[in-house]
């Protein structure tokens, strides 16, 4: 899989949408999430899908794994200059 400034923020919707899933008591059906993030039903869910079975349905990190991920993020970023700044 690879990150490029196509999928970028589908990949930080379906993130954000699962981390919602997994914290909130009250969360909305997938019809609201996906006109939010402007895409369809199936393709929500099946970005979804896609999105757990990548990170093997690991859905908690230690405090070392976050920073590596972020750092490895932001570093990839910064290399493809995807900061306009």
């Amino acid at each position: 899989f690879k990150l490029t400034y196509r999928n970028i923020n589908l990949i930080l919707f379906t993130s954000c949408l699962i981390s919602v899933k997994l914290m909130e008591d009250n969360i909305y059906e997938d019809c609201f999430y996906a006109k939010v993030g402007g895409i369809s039903i199936e393709k929500l869910k099946s970005i979804e899908a896609f999105f757990l079975e990548l990170i093997d349905y690991n859905l908690f990190l230690s405090e070392t794994e976050y920073t590596q991920v972020y750092l490895s993020i932001l570093y990839r970023l910064i290399e493809e200059k995807f900061f306009p700044y």
